[in-house]
């Protein structure tokens, strides 16, 4: 919830800028993961409109998978709608911006 990656295995649309950077880093984040914990939002959706759960994703050690992704500059900010994390999210976007860093750059 709240972030969106570029595209890289979207059926119609080509591969975005920083889709394959995005991909690494989250099968980065993700190897060797046995367990996450995905928290759902006491505000927002928990489906989007294709079905897909919405919830914040934490690995075992704590950290916020969907915060990081952000706070690298690998997804933006996913605003349209309301969820109860949206002005710290767009805290670390804004951060990453003007760090200028991957699709900020």
């Amino acid at each position: 919830i709240g972030i969106d990656t570029p595209e890289v295995k979207h059926p119609k649309k080509p591969i975005q800028q920083f889709g394959p950077e995005a991909s690494e880093k989250m099968s980065a984040l993700l190897q060797n993961q046995e367990k996450v914990c995905l928290i759902e939002d006491k505000v927002g959706d928990k489906f989007d409109q294709y079905g897909r759960t919405l919830a914040y994703v934490y690995l075992e050690n704590g950290l916020d998978v969907n915060a990081e992704m952000l706070k690298v500059g690998l997804a933006r900010g996913y605003f349209s709608f309301p969820f109860e994390r949206k002005a710290e999210f767009q805290f670390y976007e804004k951060e990453a911006k003007e760090m200028k860093v991957n699709l900020w750059e």
